[in-house]
């Protein structure tokens, strides 16, 4: 029988610290290529299982390096170095661009590569909560207010019985605790300011960016036109962070 070490059951929600972490540490290896006649002579599960694995090699390959790639890393890193000793005032990133084109692969090898880089002093872990690394990505949906917002964020036992206040208390000295970075947060075009919702998550949002000591990074589809940074609101939002435009082609991987 064949082995499936990639593992079939396994959850790849990166929003969940081990995925997460597979992401960060797991390098694909290749696949056992099986001679004509051995391939043949596997019973039809056995093949279905090789051929579903060496599908599954193909779609974890290696994102390629593309200027857009490169642009976010290099900017995030500027950024996160100038936000490390600020105490207001913090930098964000944008990356805005229309559907498929790489924004959310970009902003998550960025983190990947955050993570490998950061210098283990730079985290400022304190307290008990430091006994473990904490991440999250999020993707903004449609209907969710800022209590879910901040309700994604891995919680500690009892959160859910608080109210948002207490929750967004806990939820910043968590991460002030554990010397957040980096927050990612994706499908940003989802916060309208024009709902009650959207710009309840917005203030949230602007709170959570003045009380965490982290660089915060958005992606969206066409956001300097639509969404979070709209209007006379969204401008003054905007005015903290730099835009890079994604450009207008499709997601490219390493084949």
């Amino acid at each position: 029988m064949i082995d499936d070490p990639a593992g079939l059951d396994e959850s790849r929600s990166l929003t969940t610290k081990a995925a997460w972490s597979r992401l960060v540490h797991d390098t694909p290896e290749l696949p056992v290529l099986l001679p004509d006649e051995r391939w043949k002579a596997l019973d039809p599960s056995e093949r279905d299982l090789y051929d579903e694995i060496r599908l599954r090699h193909h779609a974890r390959l290696v994102t390629i390096t593309t200027p857009l790639v490169n642009d976010v890393i290099r900017l995030g890193r500027k950024l996160s170095l100038l936000n490390r000793d600020q105490f207001t005032a913090r930098r964000g990133m944008i990356i805005s661009g229309p559907p498929a084109t790489a924004k959310s692969t970009a902003i998550t090898q960025f983190g990947k590569h955050h993570e490998i880089r950061a210098p283990p002093h730079a985290r400022r872990p304190r307290g008990p909560a430091s006994a473990g690394h904490l991440h999250h990505r999020s993707a903004c949906g449609h209907a969710e207010g800022p209590r879910a917002g901040v309700r994604a964020v891995p919680r500690p036992a009892g959160l859910q019985r608080l109210n948002q206040v207490g929750i967004t208390n806990t939820v910043c000295d968590l991460l002030a605790r554990l010397g957040c970075q980096l927050v990612l947060a994706d499908e940003i075009h989802n916060i309208s300011l024009e709902t009650r919702y959207g710009a309840e998550a917005s203030d949230q949002l602007k709170y959570l960016a003045e009380r965490i000591s982290a660089t915060f990074v958005y992606a969206g589809i066409n956001l300097e036109r639509e969404g979070l940074f709209a209007g006379t609101c969204g401008e003054q939002i905007a005015g903290l962070f730099t835009s890079i435009t994604s450009p207008g082609i499709r997601q490219l991987h390493a084949c």
